[in-house]
């Protein structure tokens, strides 16, 4: 199935026009039940948009559509290999007014990849009466393939996705496995504000996680902590990069978090570590937090950031890390740390391996501040491991 719009083109849905079930209003939709792709690079749903497209999904009646969906692509075929893909061009307008409402999703039902590509544009999901029923959260990107096939989002659309009545709002959700080795690979460029929840969620099976962040990240939080970069795996490692700033506005929400059962966890391994601003919210969220929650895992740990990368004292700590498994912790730390007069709330630095058949090292090396109302560096083990610390300037 293969779909392709004009330049300059308007498709306007209005639940108010056509009295139909909510969720039947939908921009585009396109669904194959193919079992598999024509050939290499020719998925079976295939959407590209021309420039300065708009799609806009509402309801004039009650301003609000539940579950409306901008543009749907799927294959629903649960054996087959079958992909989805979705293309914008500049220009790119997508406007859902909806409780549980999504900008653009893609899902793949069995092992096929999903990929979506924005360019520069917006993507706006407005909240409605808050009253949907249902889990799904109100999402500005969701591409997943949950029979573990390849995921794949590139995003230079603004986003920015409302809620009411408590509905969790995520700005980028992609990957979604439950099974095999596909992996997920996250690349933003714009800004994502969300109101209520996470701004940008990846995870993966045993597959790679990977996620460049180089726009600002905004998540707020009503009843659901949103963080800024949420990124899980049960057995894929996980790499996080990037040199966009994060910004906690409401919440308990961490700047970044990062988990896997047993996998390894990096964040900051290119251009000299992680580079954006990241700004919780009053002392409850951490800035960076990375977990290995498996007491088997040979998985390691390992957080840099740049001289750039600047945690706030807004911090609960600046950097938090656990291993329960088998595996190493390293910190490269060449940013600040809180500032003076705006500590963090409790430890610049927290580390802990927690597994007393651990017998690698946890190592800190620092050059820049530490501002903390608790300890500057708290570095343990319960493991028969080394614990070095390097650091070559003020803690305060």
């Amino acid at each position: 199935a293969t779909y392709t719009s004009a330049n300059n083109a308007t498709i306007l849905i209005d639940a108010a026009i056509i009295a139909v079930s909510d969720l039947k209003n939908i921009g585009i939709s396109d669904t194959s039940t193919r079992a598999a792709d024509a050939a290499v690079g020719d998925p079976t749903v295939e959407g590209s948009l021309g420039k300065n497209n708009q799609i806009i999904v509402k309801d004039s009646s009650d301003n609000d559509v539940d579950g409306g969906i901008g543009i749907l692509a799927q294959n629903t075929f649960a054996g087959g290999t079958g992909g989805v893909q979705v293309l914008t061009d500049t220009g790119l307008d997508i406007q859902v007014q909806a409780d549980r409402g999504v900008g653009i999703q893609t899902v793949v039902a069995g092992t096929g990849d999903t990929t979506v590509v924005t360019q520069t544009g917006s993507i706006v999901v407005t909240a409605g009466n808050g009253a949907a029923a249902g889990t799904q959260a109100s999402t500005g990107i969701d591409a997943g393939s949950p029979g573990g096939g390849k995921v794949t989002v590139t995003n230079a659309a603004t986003i920015n996705v409302g809620s009411a009545g408590g509905i969790e709002t995520v700005g980028i959700n992609a990957g979604q496995q439950l099974a095999n080795a596909g992996t997920t690979t996250i690349t933003n460029t714009a800004t994502v504000t969300t109101s209520n929840g996470d701004g940008i969620r990846g995870s993966a099976w045993n597959g790679a996680l990977t996620i460049l962040q180089n726009g600002t990240v905004n998540a707020g939080a009503t009843t659901v902590d949103g963080d800024g970069v949420d990124a899980r795996t049960q057995g894929g490692d996980i790499f996080i990069n990037g040199s966009g700033a994060i910004n906690i506005t409401g919440g308990a929400g961490d700047g970044i978090v990062a988990t896997s059962n047993t996998g390894n966890i990096t964040v900051g391994n290119l251009l000299g570590g992680y580079s954006g601003t990241i700004d919780p919210n009053n002392g409850l969220g951490n800035g960076i937090k990375a977990y290995i929650t498996n007491a088997g895992s040979n998985g390691s740990i390992s957080v840099t950031t740049s001289t750039t990368g600047f945690i706030t004292g807004d911090a609960n700590n600046g950097i938090l890390i656990k291993n329960e498994g088998l595996g190493a912790v390293s910190v490269s730390q060449n940013a600040d740390i809180g500032s003076l007069g705006n500590n963090v709330s409790i430890d610049g630095i927290f580390i802990q391996i927690f597994n007393a058949t651990n017998t690698n090292t946890v190592s800190v090396n620092g050059q820049k501040s530490i501002f903390a109302t608790d300890d500057g560096i708290d570095a343990q083990t319960t493991g028969l491991g080394a614990v070095t610390v390097n650091y070559g300037t003020a803690i305060s």
